[in-house]
This record gives C-alpha cells, structure tokens and sequence, in this order.
C-alpha cells in the first residue's frame, strides 16, 4: 500500500513538474523576456559583422578600441552604443510568412546580416530586413525561412532598423580638422560676404610663416599668433550628420552664400576644405559641408570657435 501510494504521489509530481515547465515555455517563446535575438554580455563580444549586398563593416575588438575593417578605429562610443542595442533587442510580435513574404520578396538593398562573436566563436546571427510597413522599420529573422519577427527596443521610440549600418563612413570618427602644426603646409579662411577679414597663411621654405591678404603680403604680424592658431587644428570635430534633409533641401543649403570657406592644406599638398551655411534658427550650430561629401554635417561653434579668425587676429596691435 505504501509503495502504491508513493508511486502515486511520485507521478503527481512529475506531471505537475512537466506542467510548470510547458507553462512556462508557453509564457516565453521566444526566449526569457522575448530576449531570443539579444546578446547577453557585451564585455565578451570581440567581434561584430554587418554585411549587405552593397557593403560590409566588420568592428573588431583591439586593445586601442574598435577597429573598423581593420583600418580605422571607430567613433568613440559608437560600437559601445551598438552593444547596448544588441543587448536589449527584444521580440514586438511574431509577422505571417504570407506578408513578410510580400513586403520582403524584392528587398534587395535593405537586408544586413549580422553576425556577433566571442573569440572565434559565433554566438549570434541573424537576418535583418529594414522595412516601412511597420514603425520599428525592421523584420527579422533567425536564418533565411525561418520565422519572420519585429524587433523593438523598451524606451527607444526611433525606427530599430536605422541602427543597422553597414556604411564605413558611418563608423568613422566624427573629424574635420586633425593636425599637428609641423604638418600644415598652408591655412586659407575666406569669408564671401566679407572678404576684408579673409586671411591665408603659407609656410614658406625656410619654415616661416607668411600673412597675405587679397593675395598681398602682410608686412607686420604677430608670428606667435599664427603659431599658436595652427596648434588649434587638433581634434577638431563636427556633432552628427545631418539625416533629417534630403537631396533637394541640401541642394537648397549650398545654394545660399556660405559663412566661412576654411582649406588647410598638408605638406603632401592635400587639401581639406570646409564650407559652413547657416543652420537657421539655431544659433549655436552650422551646417558643414567637407570636400567632395555629398551629405552635410552638423558642428556646433563651439567646437570650431579654436579655428574661426578673422585677420585682425593676427595683426600686431596698434600697426
């Protein structure tokens, strides 16, 4: 009787156990929190992959940062910002194959595969489709025909797809200007709407500096101020670039007359040109146009304030 009754309770237990646990599964389907796509600890990722039919930017870990297709190192923060919606990527709801077939079946620029490793090992990869049918801009997929889900992250209300760049340049760091004073060759500001403040600087071959305005030698200047203007050409950085505008509304902007036109030329005799428009109605802000960059940046005056001088800077007083 008692080895019934024992048997008896010993199933109980384990049908309860079972069902607990079916519960549970039934509760998360798609992995604890609806986490299935995120990555659990950024501190181990060595590696990260994005790949799309056009471009591929792979960021690997190296003990002086993040190095981007093993050529430059990436933006400060930019990977680490990158980790973090990794980490918290989770599962909005699960999308019919029959409309993620129809809204992806002629995608063929807006996919990125992505691929995230810990030493040599892959621990995450996953197919992501960068979408406008749904405001998380994005469906994803584990592998291709597997389940199709949105992907969204608590608290971030921009679309999640946007995130996922497979652009080098986006990974860039945000540099204008980076200079030590030994290699620049020659400095020129021009001012269209007044060229009475416009300046160059040439270093000549003796290792001087000359002063010209209007193409003319300035005889009496501080040589002091140039040398010292010429170690501000470190580090100097725009904010963002400007996503919020299209072709037409850029086209709109360099059609304007520009603030300053700023060329730093190096001892190689490479050239670096900034052309700056009013960023109406912020007064603190401008919009950059560099080279031969078909998107405009966005700096803030003060992080280009070290660089923006007008001649007088560098007259000698009371000459």
């Amino acid at each position: 009787m008692r080895k019934i009754l024992f048997y008896i309770i010993a199933i109980i237990v384990l049908i309860t156990g079972a069902g607990i646990i079916c519960i549970t599964k039934m509760g998360t389907p798609f992995g604890k929190d609806n986490s299935d796509f995120a990555i659990n600890e950024t501190n181990k990722v060595t590696k990260i992959v994005l790949t799309s039919e056009q471009e591929k930017v792979e960021l690997t870990k190296m003990p002086e940062g993040w190095q981007v297709n093993k050529r430059f190192l990436a933006r400060e923060g930019s990977v680490d910002f990158f980790l973090q919606v990794l980490s918290r990527l989770k599962i909005k709801s699960p999308v019919s194959d029959e409309k993620f077939s129809k809204e992806t079946e002629t995608l063929t620029e807006n996919i990125v595969f992505i691929e995230v490793f810990e030493q040599l090992k892959r621990v995450k990869s996953f197919f992501l489709y960068k979408v406008n049918s749904n405001s998380y801009a994005n469906y994803a997929c584990k592998r291709k025909g597997a389940n199709p889900y949105v992907l969204y992250i608590p608290g971030y209300n921009k679309p999640v797809g946007s995130l996922f760049v497979t652009k080098e340049k986006f990974w860039e760091p945000y540099i204008i200007f980076n200079y030590m004073p030994g290699v620049i060759k020659a400095v020129k500001m021009e001012y269209p709407d007044s060229p009475e403040k416009s300046f160059r600087i040439v270093k000549t071959e003796e290792n001087r500096y000359k002063l010209l305005q209007d193409g003319k030698d300035v005889h009496m200047f501080d040589t002091l101020a140039i040398e010292r203007y010429l170690s501000y050409f470190r580090n100097i950085r725009f904010d963002r670039w400007e996503s919020g505008i299209d072709s037409v509304e850029i086209d709109s902007v360099i059609s304007t007359t520009p603030e300053f036109i700023l060329t730093v030329t190096d001892n190689t005799g490479e050239l670096n040109t900034i052309i700056t428009y009013s960023k109406t109605p912020s007064h603190n802000e401008v919009f950059v146009k560099q080279n031969d960059e078909k998107k405009l940046s966005v700096a803030k005056y003060f992080d280009l304030d070290p660089v923006i001088k007008e001649i007088k800077y560098f007259l000698v007083k009371g000459k």
